[in-house]
């Protein structure tokens, strides 16, 4: 929906909005346990530049690559705080081998792959396996690139910006109405599921059958 109205914004104000209460404890109580670490390792600006950009980024990704309903809130940027320990790590050791046998980072990917299998095993939930698994993975990107920002600038600048850009350009796709499809840039069209891009009008309240407060209301279908 909101790259069928073009509203960009949404794609960065989507991933602070909870669904539900429940959903809302469950991520505090993961960002009280992960933040504070990742927040001390990368300053607070780098922070929020990885939680806004790793958020909005898989949202505006999986809207290009896999058209479709999306999971919003603070579950993408959940997923990517858990993808973000790799990468740091990964930019710390520069090594692969130091980087797999990491016990942080083994608990960061077991806890991914956990999710995802929970998520699949549940009857009806709702499953947006693109974003939460592109949140993870430009996460652990960006992290390894804001991290070399502060240890080794002339690497990690140009990668932190050749990500930006590419969300940047990711959001700019998929708020145009673009999608990949058999491996061309197309029109996006509408995925089964999702309301017309048009407004649609709501009940007109006859004065003499209430209050009459509606009147020639034009609402979208969500």
């Amino acid at each position: 929906v909101v790259a069928l109205l073009q509203q960009w914004w949404r794609f960065f104000s989507g991933i602070f909005v909870a669904r539900m209460g429940l959903e809302a404890l469950i991520y505090v109580f993961l960002f009280i346990q992960l933040g504070p670490s990742l927040e001390k390792a990368l300053g607070t600006p780098r922070f929020v530049v990885l939680y806004v950009a790793s958020g909005a980024g898989a949202i505006a990704f999986a809207e290009v690559f896999d058209p479709g309903l999306r999971l919003v809130g603070p579950i993408l940027p959940a997923y990517a705080l858990l993808g973000a320990i790799p990468g740091m790590t990964f930019a710390a050791t520069r090594s692969l081998r130091k980087t797999a046998a990491d016990p942080n980072v083994q608990s960061s990917v077991f806890w991914i792959v956990f999710a995802l299998v929970l998520g699949m095993m549940i009857p009806g939930a709702f499953k947006d396996y693109t974003s939460v698994t592109a949140a993870a993975v430009l996460a652990a990107l960006l992290a390894a690139g804001l991290q070399w920002t502060k240890t080794a600038p002339k690497l990690g600048l140009p990668v932190t910006a050749a990500f930006l850009l590419l969300v940047g350009g990711l959001v700019a796709l998929a708020v145009n109405g673009k999608a990949f499809r058999d491996g061309k840039l197309t029109a996006r069209g509408i995925p089964a599921g999702m309301a017309p891009d048009r407004p649609q009008p709501l009940p007109t309240q006859d004065p003499s059958q209430g209050t009459g407060l509606i009147n020639a209301v034009d609402a979208r279908v969500y």
